[in-house]
């Protein structure tokens, strides 16, 4: 219940050192890596990771060994897993020295993963006392523990989602979450149906390629096929909202201002003062205005405007 309570306490940077935190309480480590990957011959491809008293450094490092470690490939040889290993048995010296170095003396590793795309998701806890083996009980723990954490997890942020979209646009927008490879860890059904609109090589579990190549701006905005995409990265994930368009996306930013002036109210006379530009330009601008709203009545420029929000 622990999980469940912080996940809708945390923001969303908080919630994952919180929960292990309440995980070390009943089961004792010194470090851990918390993340999502894709599995391949190769070894382990990361998407998205969260390590708790481990360093990048360590991270660049397992690129080295990542072909040998035969413990991840093993964890990942069933769809839902958990394992405990220890340093010593690591059958290539490579791989050995480089768990030792890190003081990844023993450890657990729990996973679930999808055997069609090979995606997975997983925790790592690490113990550096030689004298503290895992044991089955252990795994059986961590075993038990990792589907509330995961679920606790998306509920922590879809809630985010929810505080980025804000309570008065929720029925206007659809969202999703996803990494920089594209997979996606919660859309809404609409969400689904409007991407597959826009693009006809939606897959379902992972964003087109549309999407993606707008994905290195911190913020962005695509309009494609009559829906709106806007998406916003924080870390490692892309928080994401969609919606039909509307009839007041054909406002061009100038437009969009002068038309939320004439909305509350101003004089085209009021307006021209304030944005340094003539009556007679603002008029000119109304009259597009209303042309693209389909209206001609200021009283109805709120409510076409707040569709777009």
């Amino acid at each position: 219940m622990r999980f469940y309570e912080i996940a809708q306490q945390l923001p969303v940077h908080a919630f994952q050192d919180a929960a292990l935190g309440a995980i070390k309480a009943i089961l004792p480590f010194d470090s851990s890596m918390w993340g999502s990957a894709t599995m391949s011959e190769q070894g382990v491809d990361i998407h998205t990771l969260h390590l708790h008293h481990s360093s990048r450094q360590m991270i660049e490092e397992y690129g080295a060994v990542k072909h040998l470690d035969h413990f991840a490939h093993e964890v990942a040889s069933k769809e839902k897993h958990t394992i405990r290993f220890s340093a010593e048995n690591a059958q290539a010296e490579e791989l050995r020295a480089f768990l030792f170095r890190h003081e990844h003396l023993h450890g657990l590793i729990t996973q679930c993963i999808n055997p069609q795309t090979r995606f997975v998701q997983w925790l790592s806890l690490f113990r550096k006392d030689p004298e503290q083996c895992c044991t089955e009980q252990d795994v059986q723990v961590l075993d038990a523990l990792f589907p509330h954490l995961m679920q606790a997890l998306a509920i922590n942020r879809k809630l985010h989602m929810m505080h980025l979209v804000g309570d008065s646009a929720h029925e206007r927008w659809s969202v999703a979450i996803a990494d920089h490879h594209g997979f996606l860890y919660h859309a809404d059904p609409t969400f689904l149906r409007l991407i597959a609109t826009s693009d006809n090589l939606f897959d379902r579990e992972r964003l087109p390629a549309h999407v993606m190549d707008a994905f290195s701006q911190p913020v962005f905005q695509l309009t494609r096929n009559q829906v709106v995409l806007v998406g916003v990265q924080e870390s490692d994930l892309l928080f994401l909202k969609a919606r039909p368009t509307v009839l007041a996306d054909q406002l061009n930013p100038r437009e969009f201002t002068i038309a939320q002036m004439l909305a509350s109210g101003l004089s085209h006379k009021e307006i021209a003062q304030k944005l340094n530009r003539s009556p007679e330009t603002i008029r000119t601008h109304g009259k597009s205005i209303y042309k693209k709203l389909g209206t001609t009545k200021v009283t109805q420029l709120s409510a076409l405007l707040a569709q777009r929000a």
